[in-house]
């Protein structure tokens, strides 16, 4: 499973003409906002992100529609996994091929002839040294010294050959291991391959666009849907820089929405890095609990409303009482 980068809505332009222009906007139900104590604000999901696939294949199923909620976990996208899971069964099958064969070598019987080698080697210079020693005292013939010269170069000539099938074998167990770790290794990428066959949700959230149809043959890196997260959502203003002394992170703020003509409350999370040059704007974030009402949330991404800049003031008011 893949989760692409998060893509937010470019709004940034449109909220500065609604902080600006704010007169299209009435609160109704309560006390009416005055025009120039109005900032307009915009719901946006806590996170959004689309899912790509790491394989080329064709879509099989998918399991959500625009608007549909899932749990973390849940399945999204099934891909047509045939040729993944053969290549798969192949890789496992090569896997289980080179161990076995590593298995069957076994480095004792070459460690043991040598060692034999070594032996017949000792024992037949100590023999030639013996006879060197008979023949100065002329008890034994010339061709029994000759003899016994024969057979120490035989034993040395049989060390050699032991200890270069030795050395053979070592390669022969370091190839075959790197055999294995390769396909080991052939393995992992299938198993990865297979799984990518499976899109599941990162986090539990809403289907928030379908990019992809069934049947339809996908590319690797191609995005398949676009989701969101919105248990809580960000309320995102703009707020003139010379108001900026009244909003501090923490503080709670109330957004009236218009599709629901209701207020709700929002805390403040970040305060922008910079101020808008142009404009003597500075981006707010608040975060909004999304409620929920019979078991479906009321908070949609993309709900405007309007914050009461007098509020600011009575909160400030409200800290000066206090402070007192």
């Amino acid at each position: 499973m893949r989760t692409a980068a998060v893509r937010e809505k470019p709004m940034r332009r449109g909220l500065l003409i609604l902080c600006l222009v704010a007169s299209a906007v009435a609160a109704r139900g309560g006390e009416e906002i005055s025009p120039e104590n109005r900032i307009a604000v915009v719901l946006t999901p806590k996170r959004r992100c689309s899912l790509s696939t790491e394989i080329t294949t064709t879509v099989s199923k998918i399991r959500v529609e625009n608007g549909d909620e899932f749990k973390a976990g849940a399945v999204l996208v099934e891909l047509d996994s045939a040729v993944y899971l053969a290549n798969l069964s192949r890789a496992k099958a090569n896997l289980a091929a080179a161990k076995g064969y590593l298995e069957v070598l076994d480095k004792t019987i070459h460690l043991a002839n040598r060692d034999k080698a070594l032996a017949r080697l000792k024992a037949t210079a100590e023999d030639l040294k013996s006879k060197q020693r008979l023949f100065q005292d002329k008890a034994i013939s010339q061709n029994e010294l000759a003899e016994a010269e024969s057979a120490a170069k035989i034993a040395q000539a049989d060390l050699v050959i032991a200890d270069k099938r030795l050395s053979d074998f070592t390669y022969e167990v370091v190839k075959a291991q790197a055999e294995a770790d390769r396909a080991q290794a052939e393995v992992d990428i299938a198993a990865r391959q297979f799984d990518a066959c499976v899109i599941r949700a990162p986090y539990a959230g809403k289907a928030a666009k379908l990019l992809a149809r069934e049947n339809e043959r996908v590319q690797a890196g191609q995005d398949l849907i676009e989701i969101i997260d919105d248990a809580s959502l960000h309320a995102r203003f703009y707020l003139p820089s010379n108001l900026l002394k009244l909003i501090t992170v923490g503080q709670r703020v109330p957004i009236h929405l218009q599709e629901l003509d209701a207020t709700v409350d929002a805390v403040v999370t970040n305060i922008g890095a910079e101020i808008e040059a142009t404009t003597s704007m500075i981006e707010i974030w608040a975060e909004v609990p999304n409620r929920e009402t019979g078991g479906k949330k009321i908070l949609y991404s993309g709900m405007r409303g309007v914050l009461d800049m007098a509020c600011l003031n009575s909160h400030v008011a409200g800290q000066r009482d206090g402070r007192k």
